[in-house]
């Protein structure tokens, strides 16, 4: 009888572990002839509907437009007045429209075509970049408030194998820095040997940012001569233009 009765217990055990993260409760009756009644309290589900991979493309109505009717981007005042759920619904929104930009920009360069209103892409980015910066503001407002720091990684000065300084921003490693031989053969002490070197780099690079500044100096008079702005606005302009170059030399498909 001892035994029948520890074999029924470790089996209610088991089905009660299994039954706890999936929201459901056993029966308080623990034997009705070695069976156990389950209730289910809750269903777990990720969607209320399934629209299969129809769910990633556009409306069937909008298939035919040259020109979708679409918002202005999400701006920094108006997510920071949301909650914390609120901001969480509203990235996996944009996410989610992000991916269907994207499947439609596949399908549609597969087919030879191109998208004519690329910019609802642009107009999600900025929405969750924006996002970011809110959830971002709201982490460090909270660490400083409870440890006094940040809670970013910290920036530092290092040295490389030929002792030229850089900043290095902290990152976690599984061997300390004092343990680690890599880290040693290419973060070396400072030697005197080094001393020529590193002044030949500096002046390469003093010499760089000279000429960098000379043509941004070019580039901001020519401005001014060609369309007859102020030095303010051409200023202005040129800014705006290495801005966007920019971006576009860092861009990664």
């Amino acid at each position: 009888m001892a035994l029948k009765v520890s074999s029924v217990l470790c089996r209610l055990a088991n089905v009660v572990t299994q039954q706890v993260y999936r929201g459901t409760r056993v029966n308080s009756g623990i034997l009705n002839k070695s069976k156990l009644i389950v209730q289910h309290d809750s269903f777990f589900h990720t969607s209320t509907r399934r629209n299969d991979l129809m769910e990633f493309f556009d409306k069937k109505e909008d298939w035919e437009e040259d020109q979708v009717s679409c918002g202005r981007p999400w701006k920094k005042d108006e997510l920071r007045i949301k909650s914390n759920e609120d901001l969480h619904k509203l990235w996996y929104i944009l996410l989610k429209e992000r991916n269907r930009i994207m499947t439609l920009e596949a399908e549609l360069e597969r087919q030879g075509l191109y998208l004519t209103d690329g910019w609802r892409m642009e107009k999600v980015e900025v929405s969750m970049e924006n996002l970011l910066t809110v959830v971002k503001e709201r982490d460090i407002a909270l660490n400083k408030l409870e440890t006094g720091y940040s809670g970013e990684p910290c920036v530092y000065n290092a040295r490389n194998a030929l002792g030229i300084k850089y900043k290095r921003v902290e990152t976690e490693h599984l061997v300390p820095k004092y343990m680690s031989r890599r880290y040693k053969l290419l973060h070396s002490k400072y030697e005197p040997w080094m001393a020529q070197w590193i002044l030949k780099y500096e002046e390469s690079k003093r010499l760089k940012e000279e000429r960098r500044e000379k043509y941004y100096r070019y580039q901001v008079k020519m401005m001014q001569k060609k369309h007859g702005i102020s030095e303010k606005e051409a200023i202005k302009s040129v800014n705006y233009i290495r801005q966007r170059s920019k971006e576009l030399r860092n861009f990664s498909v």
